[in-house]
């Protein structure tokens, strides 16, 4: 109809970060139960606060000195493997230590065994010495975390951080197995813990076989879950199993609550820790890329280290390895 209106903006402009990082390729040969180590340094070159998160693998991480930058979060990633290329089942039941059976599993001195551990292990961002190993596939960090016998789903409605490998309503049958068979283990080695609950059964009448389940806790703060099934290899257990992470009661890492889990050739699933970064401008987080072949088969690796940051047009880098 001809008429016209004027609209005044106003707007303010912000200063954002930059990143600077060197992303030439790592090409090398490792032998088996080698390590290697590769300074890296982010530089932030903006004028805003730089926020990095790095990502690898078991074998591939990145650790940084808190010098020049904080770290505000912690979580993991996961990733599932069930083709057996990462898969090591180690029977630790002849080597292992054994530790008591509860006898009353209302009595949460008997349902959480203590564990000293070798060396200090992170677990969303706090060093620990010593973890509760509990009946039904579950570890507690935590001074006194309550009875935890009945699962639920993740994340949960008790307080404290707590690792589920798989957690169920189960524990172990002496009758129908031998003593010295079932039950938990755990062996110390140089590079990680090994714990293992052998021969879990369900407490629904013992629906199908038997399950064993590992964690094994890594020095470098890597996880690993993995699973055997026992005897006929009839699973009907991990569809009342909660398996994941939990920081708190709002938050965790879920994955799975209560589905049938598919175990291929070998289940495993490996929680890789990550943590932000934040840089302020002019600074930089000077840290080192970790290359660690103790713990994986022979063969050829092509990874990347995932970058991510809060720079406009750079949120995704990747340094291959």
């Amino acid at each position: 109809d001809g008429r016209s209106a004027r609209i005044v903006l106003k707007g303010n402009i912000i200063e954002a970060p930059a990143i600077t990082v060197d992303l030439t390729p790592i090409d090398e040969t490792l032998a088996f139960g080698d390590t290697s180590t590769h300074a890296l340094s982010i530089k932030n070159t903006g004028k805003a606060d730089l926020e990095v998160v790095t990502l690898g693998k078991q074998w591939l991480t990145y650790e940084a000195a808190p010098s020049g930058a904080k770290t505000t979060e912690y979580s993991y990633a996961y990733e599932k493997h069930n083709t057996g290329g990462v898969y090591q089942w180690i029977d630790i039941r002849k080597t292992g230590t054994q530790l008591p059976f509860a006898k009353e599993l209302e009595d949460k001195k008997q349902y959480w065994r203590n564990l000293e551990l070798p060396f200090p292990f992170e677990f969303y961002g706090q060093s620990y010495s010593k973890i509760k190993i509990g009946e039904n596939g579950i570890i507690s960090f935590d001074e006194d975390p309550d009875n935890m016998f009945f699962e639920d789903f993740l994340p949960t409605e008790h307080e404290g951080r707590f690792l589920m490998p798989y957690w169920c309503f189960g524990g172990f049958n002496t009758t129908f197995y031998e003593k010295s068979d079932v039950g938990l283990f755990y062996q110390f080695y140089d590079d990680k813990v090994i714990i293992s609950w052998n021969y879990l059964i369900n407490n629904f009448g013992g629906m199908g076989d038997p399950i064993s389940v590992q964690l094994v806790l890594y020095k470098n703060s890597t996880i690993k879950f993995q699973y055997r099934i026992e005897e006929n290899g009839s699973d009907e257990t991990s569809v009342f199993a909660s398996i994941g992470a939990q920081q708190d009661t709002s938050e965790a890492v879920v994955i799975s609550n209560h589905n049938t889990l598919d175990h291929g050739q070998g289940l495993a699933y490996i929680l890789v820790p990550s943590r932000k970064h934040v840089v302020s401008p002019g600074n930089e987080l000077a840290g080192a890329i970790n290359i660690d072949a103790r713990n994986i088969y022979g063969g050829q690796y092509d990874e990347v280290l995932k970058i991510q940051a809060n720079v406009p047009g750079r949120e995704n880098l990747e340094k291959p390895v």
